[in-house]
């Protein structure tokens, strides 16, 4: 399984650390290496750093790149912050094209360079105010990660980097979100997928609804939650099933644990046994499947999209 097909497997993968990312990459395959994943990165780049889920950044692919980052991003809480820094909306549009224009004649530039350009074309960016434009231009689709110079990340323009051959993205986009989250994640409900993506709560529903044919209703600890039906199989003879259904059960704990949950009223002590949640989708009215494998902190949580880290 290459790099890209990890990240498109899961959606998404944090990414405010690039050394973290690349090991949650590594972690759910068992022979890529870290050069994989500079490769599909700064090489193939069929996959991208940018903010996405939430406005955090993340690891996502370049095929999914134009649907996926203005469904989960907006750009209010950045232009909120950053009239908190001094800078009004007009003056921040302005460092956007600005921001456009030094790339597109210059190349990759750092964000200190950036910022240092910025001032001198005398655009406010005291304080966190030249963090948050570039991280601005990034949720307007304008702007990426590109290559790391020195150790440093810097920026390019979305058009010139990834490329030009892109899908116009799916029919139903909410639909696909939750597909993807609950490929990766399941079991999970409509408020998980608010969570973990950014996106509303009533938008997250929709999704649900779109894919309805699909779900399997389970119950985990007296709550109801779902799962996708080729994630189910047979508790009488579950090694002679399909086992494309079986992999895609396990699936759903090996590759979603370290970001698996999201509300702490859902998990439980590690020391807990991972149990099995029963649903009535099967054929014969009765169906298990592996719910939790304890390895996720209990309680785990998220940045809150307001951090412009490089």
């Amino acid at each position: 399984m290459s790099a890209g097909q990890v990240v498109r497997r899961l959606a998404g993968i944090q990414a405010q650390f690039p050394s973290a990312a690349g090991l949650a990459v590594k972690a759910r395959t068992v022979d890529l290496v870290s050069g994989d994943v500079e490769r599909a990165l700064h090489e193939e780049r069929s996959i991208v750093r940018t903010w996405a889920m939430r406005g955090t950044l993340h690891l996502i692919t370049a095929e999914d790149y134009p649907w996926l980052v203005p469904l989960t991003t907006s750009f209010t809480g950045a232009r909120r912050r950053l009239t908190q820094e001094g800078v009004p909306a007009d003056r921040a549009a302005k460092a956007v094209r600005l921001i456009e224009r030094m790339l597109e004649k210059e190349g990759p530039l750092t964000r200190a360079e950036i910022v240092e350009r910025l001032t001198r074309r005398g655009i406010r960016t005291q304080g966190q105010a030249g963090a948050h434009l570039v991280r601005l231009a990034a949720l307007e689709g304008v702007v990426c990660h590109g290559p790391n110079r020195d150790g440093e990340p810097t920026f390019v323009v979305v058009r010139d980097w990834l490329p030009q051959e892109r899908s116009k993205g799916p029919d139903v986009p909410l639909g696909e979100l939750a597909l993807r989250y609950l490929a990766a994640h399941a079991p999970a409900g409509p408020e998980d997928l608010a969570a973990w993506s950014g996106v509303r709560l009533s938008d997250a529903r929709r999704g649900w609804q779109e894919i309805a044919d699909s779900l399997v209703e389970v119950e985990v600890q007296g709550t109801a939650l779902w799962m996708l039906r080729s994630q189910t199989f047979d508790a009488d003879s579950p090694f002679e099933g399909d086992l494309r259904a079986v992999r895609e059960a396990a699936a759903c704990v090996t590759m979603g644990a370290p970001s698996y949950r999201f509300s702490a009223r859902r998990s439980r002590p590690r020391s807990q046994k991972p149990r099995l949640a029963s649903h009535s989708g099967s054929q014969d009215g009765q169906a298990w499947v592996p719910v939790d494998d304890g390895r996720h902190p209990p309680g785990e949580t998220t940045s809150d999209g307001g951090d412009p880290s490089p």
